[in-house]
């Protein structure tokens, strides 16, 4: 920040800067801030005003837009768009190392029939469920995926 306001001082057109503080309840927010110098006939600089924007719910928005582009919405699971790019970086990784690589395929038999029999929500509730069991098996996923060796895999 200073080395903007030492720029804007010499009178150099600096674009608008970022900052994040803290407000008074300790909550983090950014703000967009930007500086114009006043100067005098001997061109000196004798006043510096600016503007502070809270663009606090502009970064939360696109953040929240980020998670969305790659997280289903409904189980917090990867979506298919981070699913493929995980699986060609796994790929392209085990070319590389000339390792042999896996892929676990999970399909919920009659989830259809759920859906048909008991709606909708059953159906939702049954995918949360489903995904949150999955992710408390953390460990057991991370150690499938990062076993280098079908031995590692299998002791696994």
């Amino acid at each position: 920040m200073d080395e903007y306001i030492q720029r804007t001082l010499k009178g150099e057109i600096v674009p608008p800067y970022q900052v994040e503080v803290l407000d008074s309840q300790g909550e983090k927010r950014s703000l967009k801030i930007q500086e114009n110098p006043a100067f005098d006939n001997d061109g000196r600089c004798i006043e510096l005003s600016g503007i502070a924007h809270d663009i606090t719910p502009l970064i939360q928005t696109r953040e929240q837009i980020t998670l969305l582009s790659y997280y289903d919405d409904l189980t917090g699971l990867a979506n298919n768009r981070l699913f493929s790019d995980r699986v060609e970086q796994m790929i392209n990784l085990s070319h590389r190392q000339h390792q042999s690589l896996a892929l676990l395929f999970i399909d919920l038999d009659g989830f259809k029939l759920i859906n048909d029999r008991f709606g909708h929500a059953t159906g939702d509730s049954a995918l949360k469920e489903t995904a949150n069991r999955l992710s408390g098996s953390r460990y057991f996923c991370e150690s499938l995926f990062w076993a280098s060796q079908p031995k590692q895999a299998a002791k696994t």
